[in-house]
């Protein structure tokens, strides 16, 4: 096969696939729900004003983190299966989209978020829209604990929850929850996976949690871990 048979048989299937996740997603509700993470964020700062500005976005973090896991968890319950949750992901690439005007272009949270916005646009056109929306909850009730511990160690507080016995078994919950949501589950999900592109990105993000629990662990070696245990 030559190569410009190659390009056109590779390239034009995943350029229609391009075109259809963008297509997919409301050119009307994103960007008034952008407007409202900017909204949100003014609030929480004008509610903290004392507060630090990466505090007032750690607590935009979590909040998206709880509203995507509180809908999505609420739709397995009842076993919804309808497409009900387009307002959610609308919602969720708003805000990926909003927290990249704040972000470095280049650092690991920009490729974060590009990556972010099109596996959430590809959850919306997969037909294991199930399956990958669990994925996606996995990871966004894996971070809740995270954005708790970081909200205190970034609180103009931080001296005294530093300091506080009980943060070493907050942080010691904090690393096993992050362990089993965003490196142990996605993993079991992951074989069931449908699409070859869908798996990449899963693997990259498993991979970069994999990462970070690694730095977790390390801080908790920092704090001796067994000492931890020896005062309860």
């Amino acid at each position: 096969m030559s190569l410009n048979k190659m390009c056109t048989s590779f390239g034009e299937p995943l350029l229609n696939y391009l075109v259809k996740l963008v297509k997919v997603n409301n050119p009307i509700t994103i960007p008034i729900f952008v407007g409202g993470w900017y909204a949100m964020f003014n609030l929480v700062k004008r509610l903290n004003p004392r507060q630090s500005s990466a505090w007032h976005s750690n607590v935009l973090n979590f909040l998206h983190a709880a509203m995507v896991s509180s809908t999505l968890l609420y739709k397995m319950i009842n076993s919804d299966e309808t497409k009900s949750d387009d307002l959610n992901y609308d919602a969720t690439i708003a805000f990926f989209l909003y927290d990249l005007t704040r972000t470095p272009i280049g650092s690991l949270f920009f490729y974060h978020h590009i990556i972010s916005l099109i596996s959430v646009s590809m959850i919306r056109v997969d037909k294991t829209r199930q399956l990958t929306s669990k994925l996606f909850l996995a990871m966004e009730i894996g971070n809740l604990p995270l954005y708790i511990v970081c909200g205190l160690m970034l609180s103009r507080h931080k001296q005294y929850w530093k300091s506080h016995r009980y943060m070493k078994y907050l942080m010691v919950f904090e690393f096993l929850w992050y362990v089993f949501f965003r490196c142990i589950l996605p993993v079991a999900l992951f074989v069931k996976v449908r699409y070859v592109l869908y798996k990449f990105i899963v693997f990259g993000f498993v991979f970069s949690s994999v990462l970070w629990a690694k730095n977790m662990f390390q801080q908790l070696k920092n704090i001796k871990l067994s000492k931890i245990f020896e005062e309860a």
